[in-house]
């Protein structure tokens, strides 16, 4: 074949080449100097470039020859080399298995070297300048020719090797995981030793890899590369075949091959079953064992994990690299004498007219770039080739059994619609095992490849979507099945609400309104937990419908990632997760509006004050905190499944708005419980407006005998008895009890969180926080609605209380430290991560306002004199000796005690004065008043007598 490729028969020596290329060099100097003015003829220019133009064709044509002929001295070594290894290999007789190793050996080894002389000597030139390169030289299309001839007799050897060797030894292969984990011991760099049982495996392997990499790389340079999804990896093929023949055993019925020549094919087959071969019942459930065998063999099995990422890609590596370095070995052995030739493929450059030509490549730079482009972009993915065949063999299956066009299973004569429905579902699960497979697999490419081509390669054998191409291909098939979902989510939620929801039994205990105010009669607590038949009800942390409903969502969101097609996504979210989320709201408040009624509605037993009994108390508050509870975590799940979501469209925006919605339906049912608890059980029915109406006469009492001299000598004797016998007042005694009673629930709820959780779970950063949201809640609203109660009898905003005397503001501070410290005592296990106090409080809310303010006023007179005029001497020139010191006031103008104790502090003297609105605000934080404003704390000292 070499011999009838004529050779150009002109001899060139080294000296001509250099006196040429002088010509050429002097010829450029003189266009350059003329470019830069020195010369000024136009038309002298011109003809300076056409000649320099002509000169470098010349020169180009030179070079050529010279490719071609190291071309043609590069094949004389190689063919010497296969002349040598035949002589030496002459004995070994046909038939022998070294000696096909040896010849499988020595053909790879010959293939590789051509293909590396054909991979160096394919510089595409400009034809406009060179004319015809050695890339379309005739003797460069033999050899090419050649190639391709020896690539398909040796790659053929290489298969017979490797399917021999593979029946010998893993008959039993995909069926257990010790063929996948004997497969993977052949593939590894220990067995390429000829000492080992599997050297034949290994070399057959090895060989057949370093054959399709020298292919597909000459492919590229030749421009003769297919589509992407039409590239292939032999090896992987192989490895697949025995999993496509069991597939189209056992699933198939079939004996004859087809399976594979099929997988790639993209057509619907939309025809009937054929033949009759498969009954009823091995069609009904024909997607669920045939998933399930497949997951069995990639997981179970150890074909992804054993065979694909331990056993080819480490041995694909191994190859490539080799190949890498001996690219590098080819060009470091070019003789001396070559490298005078190598000065003709310089740089050559004629600037004229917007002319450039620079031919710089080099043929191991080249090499090397393309082997690495192949490397990320095709062979580091194989793992995810295999997977993508794996699917492929599943959707041929299911194609050829036409599962979803079958009238037994979608059409009129559909006995039974669940067979559909479960096909769906285990078109999903299949399709999440493939992808979280493939993630697997390239959990590390990113690192050794760049993320573009990582990516582009992650495209190209993405395996086939099984809901794409069965479901969302199909417009009657997919609306039928938002229907059917969507139908379904729905009667989970109402079946979970009737089993669950207490609202559900209120016509087993609705009766007529009884009494003469028309109250409706209240249900005792025992009945309604035998009915919702719940032995755990009163401490159960959340609804089973918030559960169920979080569950549901986390289904959908996985549906969509599944989908991983933005126009389906949307229809999904707008057809089934939007109705579920709506469905869900109206539970909820159904729920939370019979809970409110239960609270208010009468005793059934005739109590004093018709306050409800503790049993009913502690069943209601706990009802309100798992409703509570339960609302905040399907919000904050709605609010994780928007974040996730990898797109921005309207119907995601519509589901943030529901998610917001949520939340505030969870802030407004804290508000409904508080306003109702506080309004009506406690300031109605608990006595708490009768106390804070009474209040501002009992601070504005003042004691009769308290100005007698008698009583001022044993004042402080006084004092200290007053306080050992003050007590709460008479009205709190009731709502004390009943608040008690609520946040002891509150406290038990969360000790038993606290024992299901571990320790480290319990702080406001983790997960499981969102389980104490609802005790927390409750605490803190009515910790806060208390606390504006008892605020406003201080600071009296009214003006209902114009004098403020000692004995009615110490009674005032020990109700108010009394409620204070039923809001601060914990749960008993000394765990501060659970009580509803903040650990820094950064902002102080009404109930420590409250408490500060209690204590200012029911200082002794004269510690409320002492702060009084230290405030005055801030504000009020010449009123004591402390304003000499911001040079205000004369320390001799001071007058006594009696003649400013009675005179007003004005708040618009401070404001007036930044500097002095600093020096007082930081006075009272001086004193432990700084929770106070500066206008509350003036108020209660200018009305304090």
């Amino acid at each position: 074949m070499m011999g009838t490729t004529s050779l150009p028969r002109t001899r060139i020596t080294a000296d001509q080449i250099e006196a040429d290329l002088s010509k050429a060099n002097a010829r450029l100097a003189h266009v350059q100097n003329q470019q830069h003015g020195t010369c000024d003829s136009n038309s002298h220019n011109e003809n300076n470039n056409s000649a320099a133009v002509e000169l470098f064709r010349r020169a180009r044509e030179l070079q050529d020859q010279i490719e071609l002929l190291d071309l043609n001295r590069g094949v004389v070594k190689l063919v010497s080399d296969v002349v040598a290894k035949s002589r030496n290999n002459r004995v070994l007789e046909s038939g022998d298995e070294d000696a096909s190793l040896t010849l499988l050996s020595n053909a790879t080894e010959t293939c590789t070297a051509l293909g590396f002389l054909l991979l160096q000597h394919n510089q595409q030139s400009n034809e406009e300048f060179c004319g015809t390169s050695v890339g379309r030289h005739p003797y460069y299309t033999a050899l090419a020719k050649w190639y391709d001839s020896l690539h398909h007799s040796t790659k053929a050897i290489a298969l017979n090797v490797f399917r021999k060797q593979l029946r010998h030894h893993a008959p039993e292969y995909p069926s257990n995981q010790r063929s996948s984990a004997l497969i993977s011991e052949a593939l590894s760099t220990s067995s390429s030793s000829s000492s080992s049982c599997y050297y034949a495996w290994n070399l057959a392997s090895r060989c057949l890899v370093e054959l399709q990499v020298i292919y597909d790389a000459l492919q590229i340079v030749q421009q003769k590369q297919g589509q992407p999804s039409s590239w292939r990896l032999d090896i992987l093929d192989e490895l697949c075949q025995p999993l496509a023949d069991r597939v189209r055993f056992h699933f198939l019925e079939e004996q004859s091959s087809g399976i594979m020549s099929c997988a790639a094919t993209t057509n619907n087959n939309t025809g009937q079953i054929g033949g009759g071969g498969c009954n009823a019942s091995k069609l009904d459930r024909l997607p669920e064992w045939l998933f399930r065998y497949l997951r069995e063999v990639v997981e179970n099995h150890g074909v992804h994990s054993l065979v694909m990422l331990e056993g080819v890609r480490p041995l694909v590596n191994s190859v490539i690299d080799s190949i890498a370095v001996r690219a590098l070995e080819e060009l470091e052995g070019v003789d001396n004498e070559e490298d005078v030739l190598d000065f003709g493929r310089g740089v050559f450059e004629v600037q004229g007219e917007r002319n450039t030509i620079t031919d710089s490549s080099s043929g191991s730079l080249r090499t090397d770039k393309i082997l690495q482009h192949l490397k990320c972009q095709k062979y580091d993915h194989a793992p995810t080739y295999f997977l993508r065949e794996v699917a492929r063999m599943a959707r041929h299956a299911i194609r050829a059994k036409s599962f979803f066009h079958h009238p037994d299973v979608v059409g009129s004569e559909c006995r039974d619609r669940t067979i559909a429905l479960r096909g769906i579902e285990q078109l999903f699960l299949f399709d999440s095992f493939i992808y979280d497979k493939a993630k697997e697999g390239e959990r590390n490419e990113y690192d050794q490849c760049g993320e573009k081509e990582c990516r582009e390669g992650s495209v190209i054998f993405s395996p086939p979507r099984m809901v794409k191409t069965f479901l969302l291909t199909d417009g009657s098939l997919l609306q039928w099945w938002f229907e059917e979902e969507r139908d379904g989510m729905s009667t989970l939620l109402r079946e979970c609400a009737s089993s669950t929801m207490l609202h559900s039994y209120r016509s087993q205990f609705e009766e007529s309104n009884v009494g003469g105010e028309g109250g409706a009669r209240f249900p005792n607590i025992i009945e309604i937990s035998a009915a919702a038949d719940s032995a755990d009800r009163q401490q159960r942390l959340y609804l089973q419908i918030s559960e169920l409903f979080v569950a549901l969502l986390h289904a959908a969101r996985c549906k969509c990632y599944t989908i991983a097609h933005e126009q389906y996504s949307q229809m999904y979210i707008a057809n089934i997760v939007a109705p579920l989320c709506s469905e869900y709201l109206d539970l909820v408040h159904t729920e939370a509006s019979w809970l409110r009624k239960r609270l208010l509605a009468r005793p059934p037993v005739l109590r004093s004050a018709n306050l409800p009994s503790d049993a009913f108390l502690t069943w209601n508050t706990s009802e309100w905190a798992s409703l509570i509870t339960g609302t905040n975590l399907a919000a904050r799940a709605i609010l994780l499944h928007q974040t996730k979501m990898n797109h921005s469209n309207h119907h995601h925006g519509v589901l943030d708005g529901v998610g917001e919605s949520m939340k505030h339906l969870c802030a407004a049912m804290v508000d409904e419980f508080t306003s109702a608890f506080v309004e009506t059980i406690l300031m109605e029915r608990g006595k708490l407006a009768s106390y804070i109406m009474r209040a501002p006469f009992l601070l504005s009492q003042q004691s009769h005998n308290l100005d007698s001299p008698e009583r001022r000598r044993k004042k402080d004797k006084d004092m200290s008895i007053r306080n050992m016998n003050l007590a709460l007042s008479p009205d709190l005694n009731d709502s004390f009890h009943v608040i008690s009673v609520v946040l002891e629930t509150c406290n038990q709820l969360m000790l038993k969180l606290r024992a299901m959780l571990p320790s480290d779970q319990s702080s406001s950063n983790k997960p499981s926080n969102a389980l104490y949201h609802g005790c927390r809640s409750i605490y803190g609203a009515l910790r806060f609605a208390i606390g504006q109660k008892l605020l406003d009898i201080a600071i009296d905003p009214q003006g209902m209380t114009p004098e403020i005397y000692i004995d009615g503001a110490m009674q005032f501070q020990h109700d108010v430290m009394a409620f204070d410290r039923l809001f601060r005592v914990g749960d008993g296990s000394g765990a501060e991560e659970n009580r509803i106090a903040a650990s820094k409080v950064f902002e102080p809310g009404p109930m420590e306002r409250a408490v500060t303010a209690s204590r200012l006023m029911s200082l002794e007179s004269s510690q409320i004199q002492a702060i009084r005029e230290a405030l005055r001497a801030l504000a009020v020139p010449n009123s004591s000796a402390v304003g000499s010191i911001f040079g205000r006031g004369r320390g001799d103008e001071l007058s006594g005690e009696s003649s400013v104790s009675h005179e007003r502090l004005d708040v618009d003297d401070f404001y007036s004065d930044e500097r002095l609105m600093d020096e007082a605000v930081s006075m009272l934080e001086a004193k432990n008043f700084g929770a106070l404003s500066l206008d509350e704390a003036l108020s209660i000292l200018n009305r304090r007598c």
